[in-house]
């Protein structure tokens, strides 16, 4: 049979980028750091580096502010897991820069659209390096701690809480929207609700302080109360209307919203002698599996994916799934026979998505497919990139009623190596098969009856 030149050499062309792809061996830790390694840059990239124009911290359009933190968040999560410190200074300046000239993340050039979710999704990211004993800001930022910076945003959201229960809003809850000239104002959703539970459940046992334990209950009563937590399944709704006193709350489901509630708990289950608090992980798991992988073990964002309509935020979205999933598992090792397979099926997958654009390691987001779909954005990177360090176990113990005062009084930064409650490090089994922002909750609100998963 006769093959032309050209054929011959574009089918070569073809399978030496396939062959780019990012591979990776879900078994071995070095292997899971390299792959994360060539992801992590991908991220680093969207800010712009040194570019002229360039704001610390600050994502380009389409990017919403709330995921400039959020990949922040990761990106100390892969110095955590890797020890890879190439991108800690940038890290550095970036929060410094958005903290605002209050240090709680209210910074004036976000003024105009910043959301409670939005605030807070930097807090959790300060609390991931304090800890994990991230490099403490210098002397001359105006702020002592990655702690502090948590502990204000935290007060700056319990000032809201009580604001809506003097106004007798619902009972309590924070809004989508800090603002009220705001579009989103009137709604008060889980992306900011489930931030606060987990935020309140960090410094918990962070710090070991009980201020922080009462609100994490707080919120947790509220959210069952009003039905944003569904009390028979445990799935998370995505939000409820203050001007109808929350009676109906909007069914859609998101992968994020469960997530940041199942981090939460997974902290309180950890931390808590509550009874309850050791059953909510659990119950919580059971429902994300049954209703995130709908393709076997691959997380999939059910609510958009199966159309191809998920918009910038929420091809993010399984970034925060993936975490809760790792930090559940490291928090409780009797979950491991249930989360593990999941981890290393959608890493893989995963993976094998990272095989487009011009370098061949570009990441896409349709985990159940070996073939890269041509979808590519910081979504897909942020999640790709956290569902690999999923798969690595927690290398430090994160603090436990430290002793080191640089935060608040009697709060501690650093670690406390065999503090009580520490992290388990789970070892890695035999690899098993498989290859939020302010916009998303409006999504709901106006094109919730067209998607796919709408529960009624």
């Amino acid at each position: 049979m006769f093959f032309s030149i050209a054929a011959v050499f574009s089918s070569l062309l073809l399978l030496a980028h396939r062959s780019i792809a990012i591979e990776v061996d879900i078994t071995d830790v070095q292997s899971i750091s390299d792959a994360a390694k060539t992801i992590a840059s991908h991220v680093v990239s969207y800010y712009g580096g040194d570019k002229p124009g360039t704001i610390p911290g600050l994502l380009p359009d389409p990017y919403y502010w709330w995921e400039s933190g959020l990949a922040y968040d990761s990106l100390i999560e892969y110095w955590a897991k890797t020890g890879d410190d190439t991108y800690n200074e940038q890290i550095t300046e970036g929060m410094l820069f958005q903290m605002g000239s209050e240090n709680n993340f209210m910074p004036s050039n976000q003024t105009a659209n910043i959301g409670n979710d939005d605030q807070s999704t930097w807090a959790l990211a300060s609390m991931t390096a304090a800890e994990n004993g991230f490099p403490e800001p210098p002397s001359d930022s105006g702020i002592d701690s990655w702690l502090q910076l948590a502990q204000n945003v935290f007060d700056n959201q319990v000032a809201r809480w009580q604001r809506e229960i003097e106004d007798k809003t619902c009972g309590g809850g924070l809004r989508w929207q800090i603002f009220p000239f705001n579009v989103g104002y009137e709604y008060k959703n889980a992306p900011s609700n489930g931030n606060f539970l987990q935020l309140a459940a960090r410094l918990a046992r962070y710090t070991g302080n009980q201020t922080y334990s009462n609100w994490a209950r707080t919120v947790s009563d509220w959210s069952f109360d009003i039905g944003l937590i569904e009390k028979d399944t445990f799935g998370v709704l995505d939000g409820a209307f203050a001007d109808q006193d929350c009676k109906k709350p909007l069914r859609i489901q998101w992968s994020a919203n469960l997530g940041r509630y199942l981090e939460g708990y997974a902290y309180l289950a950890n931390s808590s002698t509550i009874r309850e608090y050791q059953d909510y992980p659990a119950s919580m798991l059971e429902y994300a599996l049954g209703i995130f992988l709908p393709q076997g073990n691959i997380v999939t964002e059910t609510a958009c994916q199966a159309r191809d309509n998920c918009n910038v935020d929420q091809l993010a979205y399984r970034s925060i799934l993936a975490r809760a999933l790792a930090t559940t598992r490291a928090m409780d090792v009797s979950t491991s026979d249930a989360i593990t397979p999941v981890l290393q099926a959608s890493a893989l997958g995963a993976a094998a998505q990272c095989s487009g654009g011009k370098d061949g390691t570009t990441c896409g987001s349709d985990w159940a497919s070996t073939k890269w779909d041509k979808s590519q954005g910081l979504g897909q990177d942020l999640s790709a990139l956290e569902i690999l360090l999923a798969n690595i176990p927690e290398k430090q113990v994160r603090t436990v009623n430290g002793t080191s005062t640089s935060g608040r009084p009697g709060t501690p930064t650093g670690s406390s190596p065999g503090a009580s409650g520490s992290f388990y490090s789970t070892p890695l089994p035999p690899a098993t098969g498989g290859a939020g922002d302010q916009t998303a909750p409006m999504f709901g609100l106006f094109t919730a009856l067209g998607l796919a998963v709408v529960l009624s």
